[in-house]
C-alpha cells in the first residue's frame, strides 16, 4: 500500500530546472566554502577564539570572501552548543544533568551501561545526544541565509586537533551539508535512541566499548512515517582527562561515516581529512541532482524495461520484505555474524516474489543449503545469494534465463520487491536494501521507503542515503 499525502499539485518541470540551478549554484558555494576552511581563502583569517564549520585546527578561512561558511561568534557558538545539545525547548527528549549540566537527552534504555566505569556512559550519551540534537534542530540550526554551520564536536575527544576528531567532525561536516543540499526536509522532528552494551575491554588507560544502537527518528518530510534502525554497529574508546571521560577515538557504521572513514589513510594528518568532505559531497550532489532528474522523468511517464517471461508477484515480496526487516526466517541460515545479513535478506525477498533457482550458464543464483556450490547441482548456495557485491554481479551480467531485472532503473520507479543497492567506492556495493513501499504527493512519487538487515531499518528513506554510489535495480521477474 502506498503512502499518499495531499500538499498540492506536483512540482512543475519548471521548478525543478530551478531547484537543479539554484542546487548547481549552492555546490558551488559549498565547494568553495569548503575549500576555504582548508586554508585556501585569500582574505584575513578568524580570531583565534573564533568557532566556524572547520575543527580548529582547520580554521585558516576566510571570514568575509568564503562563499556559503562564515565565521560564528561566540554568542552564536554558545547558542548552536545550546540547541545542539539540545539545552534549548524541545517538544521531546527529557532533560538531565551529567556533571552538573543539564542537557536534552534523547536517550531510552541502556543494557549493559551498569559495566561500565563511572562517568564513561554520562559522556557517551552526552555525545550521542549533542547528534541527535543537531539533527532534529537541522532546519533552523544549519541552513541559514548567510552560509552553512556545522557543531563543533572535536571537544569530547580527548585530541581535539588530532586525526580521530577531524574525522568523526569531517563525516559530521558530510552529513550536515549533504542534507542542506538536499531540497527535502532531512531533519528529525522526533528522535529517541536506546544502547546495548557489549564488549567492554581495558586496555592500559583506556576503556574500548563496543555497542550497538537502536533509533527511532520522524523524518521531517514524511508525514505520518516512523524510520526505524536497530543494531547499529558502535565502538568507542575512552580515557580519563582530568575529571572527565574523553574519546580516543569512535567509530560509527553508518554511510555518512564509513564514507569518510574508508578514505583516511595511516600516512594522513588531521589537516588533510577535510579535503575527503569535498570530494564526497560532489559526488552526493550528482547523484542528487540524478535523482531529481529521475523523479521528473519517472512522474511524466518516462520509464522503460526490460520484459520477462514471467512476472514477479510484487505484493508477495513486499510483503515478505515488511515481514522480516526486523527479523529473522529460521528456515534461512543468520549471517548477522558472519559478514552480515543484508543480502541474504533481499534474496529471501526475491524467493517470496517467485524468483527461482538459476543453476545453468555463467552466472548462477541459489540456495539450497549453507555450503558454497557454484556447480549447476542443486545443491549449496552461490556467493550471490548472501554477498551483496556477488548479486550485484550476477543481476548486471545475467542476460539468459533466472532473473529478469534493470540494473540502474529510475530511482523513483521502485515499487514493493525492487532493490537498491549501495557502496563507498565505485562499483563495489557492499549493502543491499529491499524496498519497501514508495511515498507520494498527491499521485508524485516523491521518497522511496526502505528496509534491510544488518543494520536492520524499517522506512528508511532513499533520500537519507548518504552512501557515494548507488543503484536501484528493478525486479520484473524471470526467464525460462
Amino acid at each position: 500500500m502506498k503512502h499518499n499525502q495531499k500538499r498540492g499539485p506536483a512540482v512543475p518541470l519548471l521548478l525543478i530546472a530551478a531547484a537543479v540551478l539554484v542546487l548547481a549554484i549552492g555546490i558551488f558555494c559549498l565547494v568553495y566554502g569548503l575549500a576555504s576552511i582548508r586554508g585556501n581563502g585569500d582574505g584575513p583569517k578568524p580570531a583565534e577564539d573564533s568557532s566556524a564549520v572547520a575543527p580548529p585546527s582547520q580554521q585558516e578561512q576566510t571570514p568575509e570572501s568564503s562563499a556559503g561558511v562564515r565565521p560564528v561568534t561566540e554568542e552564536e557558538k554558545q547558542k548552536m552548543a545550546d540547541e545542539a545539545a539540545g539545552r534549548s525547548e524541545s517538544p521531546d527528549g527529557e532533560e538531565t544533568t551529567a556533571g552538573g549540566e543539564k542537557r536534552t537527552t534523547y536517550a531510552g534504555s541502556v543494557s549493559g551501561g551498569e559495566r561500565l566505569q563511572p562517568g564513561i556512559l554520562d559522556a557517551l550519551t552526552g555525545f550521542l545526544d549533542e547528534f541527535y540534537g543537531s539533527q532534529r534542530s537541522f532546519a533552523s540550526f544549519f541552513k541559514t541565509m548567510d552560509g552553512i554551520r556545522v557543531p563543533d564536536m572535536t571537544f569530547w575527544f580527548a585530541d581535539p586537533d588530532g586525526v580521530e576528531a577531524a574525522k568523526w567532525q569531517s563525516a559530521l561536516r558530510y552529513l550536515c551539508c549533504a542534507k542542506t543540499v538536499n531540497g527535502y526536509d532531512l531533519s528529525w522532528s522526533e528522535c529517541s535512541y536506546n544502547l546495548k552494551i557489549g564488549e567492554v575491554k581495558p586496555v592500559g588507560n583506556t576503556f574500548e566499548i563496543g555497542f550497538t544502537e537502536s533509533s527511532e527518528v520522524q523524518f521531517s518530510h514524511l508525514q505520518g512515517i516512523r524510520s526505524v534502525q536497530n543494531g547499529l554497529p558502535c565502538r568507542a574508546v575512552y580515557q580519563k582527562d582530568g575529571d572527565e571521560w574523553k574519546l580516543v577515538s569512535y567509530y560509527r557504521e553508518e554511510d555518512f561515516f564509513l564514507a569518510v572513514n574508508c578514505r583516511v589513510t595511516e600516512e594522513m594528518t588531521a589537516e588533510e581529512i577535510p579535503d575527503i568532505t569535498v570530494r564526497l559531497l560532489t559526488r552526493y550532489c550528482s547523484n542528487y541532482l540524478k535523482m531529481m532528474r529521475n523523479r521528473e522523468s519517472f512522474n511524466s511517464g518516462e520509464v522503460g524495461y526490460r520484459t520477462s517471461d514471467h512476472p514477479y508477484d510484487r505484493q508477495a515480496a513486499a510483503a515478505y520484505a515488511a515481514q522480516y526487516c526486523l527479523a529473522r526466517n529460521s528456515s534461512y541460515t543468520n549471517y548477522d555474524e558472519l559478514g552480515g545479513n543484508n543480502q541474504n535478506y533481499v534474496s529471501q525477498v526475491l524467493r517470496a516474489g517467485g524468483i527461482p533457482n538459476d543453476t545453468t550458464g555463467n552466472w548462477k543464483w541459489k540456495y539450497y543449503g549453507d555450503n558454497v556450490d557454484e556447480t549447476e547441482m542443486k545443491t549449496g548456495r552461490t556467493p550471490s545469494w548472501i554477498g551483496s557485491y556477488y548479486f550485484y554481479n550476477y543481476a548486471s551480467s545475467n542476460y539468459d534465463s533466472g532473473l529478469a531485472c534493470t540494473v540502474g532503473a529510475n530511482f523513483f520507479a521502485a515499487e514493493g520487491g525492487d532493490v537498491l543497492m549501495t557502496g563507498l567506492e565505485d562499483g563495489v556495493y557492499n549493502t543491499s536494501y529491499a524496498v519497501l513501499d514508495t511515498y507520494e504527493e498527491d499521485g508524485a512519487v516523491i521518497d522511496v521507503l526502505l528496509g534491510s538487515n544488518s543494520v536492520d531499518r524499517e522506512n528508511w528513506p532513499l533520500t537519507a542515503s548518504f552512501a557515494p554510489c548507488v543503484s536501484m535495480i528493478k525486479i520484473q521477474g524471470w526467464k525460462d
